[in-house]
């Protein structure tokens, strides 16, 4: 019997070696498409075990870990709990050829090799060092936070003025990073070539969840524009703002409180109506030929309540009943806390009016008229009713990110443009009017 058991043991000993022997090479850069989306797989091996992360270029430049990579023989099991996904495939001639999970949907895909440049969209307008212009590193005490950015100034003579930037909705980084994109550094790295001064920083709360009022916004753009206008080679200078999207409503807010020290202000795809309004308008365009009449007069009572002073708790049982015809039951719930959350009640609450009406430096409003978030159609006329002064200038074939595009959409990771080159142009053009140097 003991040597039965140990003639078991090596059988076993010698069925597992072969096993190890004949197990496929999974490792390296494997690529597929799922639901039309470029996903890429990165597998490396370390310590006889395998390694993995995941690849969604057009939805993010940074990659997703997959907690679980196992390959037994000729077949792989990845489990990513991040994604609530996961993926079993048998290697053949084709490549990985396997079964892809999550939420509930499934999709038959074939896993073929691929290189690392496929994990990235290249972004040729981000800067890179060595760049033409100085650079600092700032830290702002705001109360209890710090704001923390960087400074540009140009490299030699004087210097013209500076510009405060604002980020959209959201806690964002000071280049406004979207998919790759770096929005703000490509604008700052214009601007400063030009001979302009630039301050972009992280919001307050970035690295954090809490809220953020558009006060608390409004307050952090004047702390910037005070540190500006402490710094020796801007005494005297126009020291103005550049907000995007929500950003622009935080410009209006900023410049109408402080009349005297805001010099001008830039806005790109700002809303001009109330944020319900903005929002009803929004959910129609990304919806298309599937807003019915019906489905606007809901998504309107939807942006109502939530515009109103009650309470969220008050107003949940409604919204969950009216969201039973906006989406899924798995995604109702997550969907209406998301509503609820005072950040986005607050954007729907908000009504730019009266502020635009109380700036009195000049303005620059750009929209682009494929922006499938914030309707040109809809929100330049509002800015340019409320500031008759204001410059306003509608782009054909520009998205909301003041990217080129064929129609309206909202895909802007797979464009390898970050601003239309014409947008940088024209926000100096009216620096240099109002400001000649």
């Amino acid at each position: 019997m003991k040597f039965q058991r140990i003639a078991s043991a090596a059988v076993a000993f010698a069925v597992g070696i072969a096993a190890l022997a004949s197990q496929a090479d999974f490792t390296g850069w494997w690529s597929t498409k799922i639901a039309g989306l470029p996903v890429v797989v990165h597998i490396t091996e370390a310590d006889n075990a395998l390694k993995a992360e995941l690849y969604s270029p057009h939805q993010s430049a940074t990659a997703i870990p997959i907690e679980s990579a196992k390959a037994i023989g000729d077949t792989l099991r990845l489990k990513s709990r991040k994604l609530n996904a996961t993926f079993k495939g048998v290697k053949d001639a084709k490549g990985i050829s396997g079964t892809f999970k999550q939420g509930g949907l499934k999709f038959v895909v074939t896993l073929s090799a691929a290189t690392e440049a496929d994990a990235r969209i290249d972004r040729p307008q981000t800067p890179v060092p060595p760049y033409q212009y100085r650079t600092r590193e700032v830290a702002l005490p705001i109360g209890a936070d710090t704001l923390h950015g960087t400074l540009t100034l140009p490299q030699a003579g004087p210097v013209a003025g500076a510009v405060v930037f604002i980020t959209g909705s959201g806690t964002q980084d000071r280049d406004e990073t979207i998919v790759g994109h770096k929005p703000f550094a490509v604008i700052a790295d214009f601007l400063t070539r030009a001979g302009w001064a630039t301050l972009r920083c992280d919001d307050r709360g970035v690295h954090s969840s809490r809220h953020v009022t558009y006060s608390d916004l409004a307050s952090d753009v004047d702390t910037q524009r005070r540190y500006l206008a402490s710094l020796p080679e801007l005494d005297g200078k126009p020291l103005g703002l550049l907000g995007h999207s929500q950003g622009g409503s935080i410009a209006f807010m900023a410049a109408a409180a402080q009349p005297d020290s805001v010099a001008f202000a830039v806005t790109i795809g700002a809303p001009g109506v109330k944020g319900s309004e903005l929002m009803v308008m929004q959910n129609k365009m990304l919806a298309g030929a599937f807003f019915t009449p019906a489905l606007e007069e809901k998504v309107t009572t939807v942006m109502n309540l939530l515009a109103s002073d009650r309470e969220s708790n008050e107003i949940r049982p409604e919204i969950m009943q009216l969201a039973a015809g906006l989406t899924a039951p798995a995604a109702r719930e997550k969907m209406v806390e998301s509503m609820l959350a005072p950040s986005y009640r607050e954007l729907v609450k908000f009504n730019p009016e009266p502020w635009m009406k109380r700036v009195q430096c000049p303005v620059l409003a750009i929209n682009g008229e494929n922006d499938a978030q914030v309707s040109a159609t809809q929100n330049l006329p509002a800015i340019a009713s409320a500031i008759p002064s204001a410059t306003v200038k509608s782009y054909p074939g520009i998205n909301h990110l003041m990217q080129p595009c064929a129609r309206p959409t909202i895909d802007y990771a797979s464009n390898p443009v970050t601003i239309d080159p014409q947008v940088l142009k024209d926000i100096y053009a009216f620096l240099l009017k109002n400001f000649p140097q």
